[in-house]
């Protein structure tokens, strides 16, 4: 997820709010105990650029490689208004590296990280849904309302 244009380096420890945030996505994905070890050792490395929450981590001093894919820890939504925004925890290798914000519906951008209490299981709607089998564009008339 690491661009130039999303992020910019910075180095210091997780806030509260991001500390409690991602404690509570790793334990309603039921992967905390896996990553339990490494919470306590995680800084910030980079941070969004936009208003879009954004982090990226290292852990021990260490960052995953830049190359390679990222596998989703937990991915969870919320409703900011009335518009629907996930939040997404990510490793690479085996690491944690990052954890995000994200607007599922498109019907606005997520400006602030959700409260623990909103986070619910990402409901895989057609067309919203990331898993390898779904993830590009919804095909013409899938939503049934003739746009497509």
């Amino acid at each position: 997820m690491k661009s130039d244009l999303l992020t910019k380096p910075t180095d210091r420890t997780l806030s509260e709010q991001e500390q409690t945030l991602l404690v509570c996505a790793l334990e309603k994905a039921g992967v905390s105990e896996a990553h339990a070890a490494d919470l306590g050792k995680v800084r910030v490395v980079a941070e969004s650029t936009s208003s879009w929450p954004l982090i990226e981590f290292s852990i021990n001093g260490q960052t995953a490689p830049v190359s390679g894919g990222m596998e989703v820890l937990a991915d969870l939504q919320y409703h900011e208004g009335q518009c629907l925004m996930g939040l997404m925890v990510y490793s690479k290798y085996g690491m944690l590296a990052g954890m995000e914000c994200w607007s599922i519906d498109g019907q606005g951008e997520p400006s602030s990280w959700p409260r623990p209490r909103q986070l619910r299981p990402l409901a895989h709607n057609k067309g919203f849904n990331r898993t390898p089998e779904s993830s590009g564009p919804a095909k013409p008339g899938e939503f049934g309302g003739g746009a497509g």
